[in-house]
């Protein structure tokens, strides 16, 4: 009985070393729309972080936030905070990290509840005969762990849903003023 109950847990030891080695570690989403706005314009709109209020993919979801703004400018080091008011949807903070005008946005999106998760996100400005391309990249890397319990929760897909609906969310709010 011993014995059966070793090979067991020494079949599933296997079997989560297995699939922690072969699960995906990094995730690297891009997305790229036209806006038919000029660069100046689209590029304000996405530096300002209250503005992301509205393309947000979170704030759709109907979940009732409280926000903090610390450097309301847009300028590097400035955070967007947020934390639901509902017990099971979290927490997080956006930092811009870096501004290229009219070129580039660069910042991190922590989340601190109800997991923790670190993704680097980059939006890239580029003029066009139309209007303005925007390019949204988001990053991350898991640890071994991490990676399983990603691999099955499907938190790969809702990454890339919801960087392609931002930017559907900001060229509609842009395009419909």
């Amino acid at each position: 009985m011993i014995k059966k109950i070793i090979v067991v847990i020494a079949i599933v030891l296997g079997l989560y070393l297995i699939i922690g080695v072969i699960a995906p570690k990094d995730v690297s989403v891009e997305h790229t729309v036209e806006i038919n706005k000029p660069l100046g314009e689209v590029f304000t709109y996405f530096d300002s972080l209250e503005n992301m209020e509205e393309w947000s993919p979170w704030q759709k979801k109907g979940f009732k936030t409280v926000h903090e703004y610390i450097n309301e400018d847009t300028s590097e080091g400035s955070i967007h905070r947020w934390a639901s008011t509902d017990e099971d949807r979290g927490e997080a903070e956006h930092i811009t990290k870096r501004v290229i005008k009219n070129k580039s946005i660069t910042s991190d999106l922590n989340f601190k509840k109800p997991y923790k998760l670190v993704i680097n996100e980059s939006l890239e400005f580029e003029p066009t005969a139309s209007g303005t391309n925007v390019t949204f990249t988001a990053e991350t890397h898991y640890g071994f762990n991490e990676s399983i319990k990603m691999m099955f929760s499907g938190v790969n897909k809702l990454i890339k849903k919801d960087v392609q609906d931002a930017l559907t969310y900001a060229k509609d709010a842009l395009e419909s003023k």
